[in-house]
């Protein structure tokens, strides 16, 4: 992301720069653990609803939904994964739904 906050993708042959409004997508701001269960908020547009989606790596296409998607009430918004289970590593993030 660049100081102007528009952001540069790139792979294999190129770049690129998006363009578009200024929606940041969401930020994790905690992920505390707690015996078996990890409670994440983020930072948040209030009236929006958002996923929380799970990983064991990163591969774009194994994210696995938690249940009950979270509509903000302010700036910031919150869900515990009560999942976790024996897993040794997971990955979170936090789509914005349409």
């Amino acid at each position: 992301m660049q100081s102007d906050g528009k952001v540069i993708i790139g792979g294999e042959g190129g770049i690129a720069r998006l363009w578009g409004n200024a929606y940041i997508p969401p930020e994790i701001k905690t992920l505390n653990r707690s015996g078996a269960d990890v409670n994440l908020s983020w930072y948040a547009i209030s009236n929006r609803t958002y996923r929380l989606q799970y990983s064991g790596d990163l591969s774009a296409n194994n994210w696995t939904d938690l249940p009950g998607d979270v509509s903000a009430t302010g700036a910031t918004a919150s869900k515990t994964d009560t999942t976790l289970g024996n897993a040794s590593q997971r990955f979170y993030r936090v789509p914005l739904l349409p």
